[in-house]
């Protein structure tokens, strides 16, 4: 049988060192991802010198294990990542360090354990079949749909059921998302002015004003919806606002406080959502440059399910299918740069760091090292299991070590469960494909609006 001509999905071409350099302070605001030079996908660790502040690029597995695992303690969350975060997130698992970032680990690993995960996929079958009945209704009327506004509106409607019970169904409900990407946009714009301009040495320049409002509306409007879901219905739900209260502290066996309940809320809205809704959207939007790889899916689906409904039970068999996932988030980590501070003096590498340096950890650059990976650019599932690519342990879209993402399991039966349902009854056809390219903002977005039009699979019925 014949290799498969790989497909190579939308995606800069690594410019020249100089204008990469040159460039990169004039159009910091706009999209990164233009001006990374060659080199750094080449190179196990780069300085970069268009930052006030000592910068590292770090991109080699083993060194990038050094600074998130190894040494993770001279290694926090930078100043910029905690500033722009800990107002709508308070001190969740994402920002908290040392005891108390074990401890609230510990109280929340229910929230996502085995048994966590799967009770949340009958809320995730439950959105995925209102979102094809949705979808029946505009391919009954030949209309195209966004695929950036439909994923949104899907992933959200599956992170409001899993924590509360039920269909994003209020307005108030659905403001929480609007307002969460609106915070999310502002501070992004913030944080690298913060990581180009700042010293890192005292606090950083405050955050808009209009950021602050947003954080009080979010803040205000999670409380309210807390308040709702517990102030009758106290221990009748199997979702995730009920077992965070009936989460306890290791040692005193207190359950969290209100507060620290809308904290870690706040977190799933805003680490939960425009992360999955971000990869799905990519993953579509492949699939429907490559319909070989959607037949492949409905093929594995019709196989394992025997033409009968999806269950959880079924998910572990769909191989193919998540590595569609795996291959996507790869190539689209939503997450394109992460940043770490260094707390003091200290060696990466062998490189001398020093005290208040950003350590900037790119997955995008990382997944596509010339020196991990083979056909780094290029779309190939299967990867996964031949597993011959030189280095495996630079595959990163969750974080590796202790602080690994930890909606990562979740993340994972969720975008399978809707790449598997969807697929099985719909083709999606981009409309206009070349206009398609990768920025970065909240997560990895596409530039421009993906429209794509509703082909249904006419022997499925549901």
């Amino acid at each position: 049988m014949p290799e498969p001509i790989l497909y190579r999905p939308p995606a800069p071409t690594p410019c020249k060192p100089l204008r990469g350099l040159r460039l990169f302070r004039v159009f910091w605001a706009r999209n990164v991802l233009n001006l990374i030079p060659e080199e750094f996908f080449n190179s196990p660790i780069e300085r970069v010198y268009f930052t006030r502040r000592p910068c590292y690029l770090v991109n080699a597995p083993d060194l990038v294990n050094e600074v998130l695992v190894e040494k993770r303690l001279s290694f926090p969350k930078s100043d910029v990542m905690v500033d722009t975060l800990k107002p709508v997130i308070g001190e969740s698992t994402i920002i908290a360090s040392g005891p108390k970032w074990e401890e609230q680990r510990e109280m929340i690993a229910p929230v996502f354990s085995h048994v966590g995960v799967r009770s949340a996929f009958k809320h995730i079958q439950d959105a995925c079949n209102e979102f094809l009945a949705y979808l029946d209704k505009a391919a009954e009327f030949g209309k195209s749909i966004s695929l950036r506004d439909e994923m949104s509106r899907l992933t959200a409607d599956i992170i409001f059921r899993t924590i509360f019970s039920h269909p994003i169904d209020s307005v108030r409900a659905r403001k929480v998302f609007t307002q969460a990407m609106q915070y999310q946009a502002i501070t992004t714009t913030w944080a690298r002015k913060m990581i180009l301009r700042g010293t890192g040495e005292g606090p950083n320049r405050p955050m808009p004003k209009e950021a602050e409002i947003l954080r009080d509306e979010i803040r205000l409007l999670l409380t309210d919806l807390v308040d709702e879901h517990t102030a009758d219905r106290f221990g009748q739900h199997d979702d995730m606002c009920q077992r965070l209260l009936d989460a306890r502290h290791p040692q005193t066996g207190l359950p969290f406080s209100k507060e620290q309940l809308v904290d870690h809320i706040a977190t799933f809205f805003l680490a939960g959502h425009e992360t999955t809704s971000a990869v799905l959207n990519w993953a579509f939007f492949i699939l429907s440059q490559r319909p070989d790889y959607s037949e492949r899916i409905r093929r594995e689906t019709d196989s394992i399910t025997n033409g009968e409904v999806l269950e959880y039970k079924h998910l572990s068999k769909l191989r193919f299918t998540r590595n569609i996932f795996r291959e996507t988030t790869r190539l689209y980590p939503p997450i394109a740069f992460l940043s770490r501070m260094a707390v003091e003096e200290t060696t990466i590498g062998g490189h001398k760091i020093p005290r208040g340096a950003l350590i900037i950890i790119s997955p995008w650059i990382v997944h596509r090292h010339r020196s991990y990976w083979h056909h780094p650019d290029h779309f190939d599932p299967d990867r996964f299991e031949r597993d011959d690519d030189p280095m495996t342990g630079a595959y990163m879209p969750f974080g590796i070590g202790p602080r690994v993402c930890a909606g990562a399991s979740f993340s994972t039966v969720e975008a399978t469960s809707v790449l598997a349902g969807v697929t099985r009854h719909y083709n999606f056809k981009a409309e206009k494909p070349e206009e398609v390219f990768p920025e970065t903002g909240i997560a990895l977005r596409s530039q421009s609006e993906i429209r794509c039009k509703l082909i249904k699979r006419s022997h499925m019925t549901h």
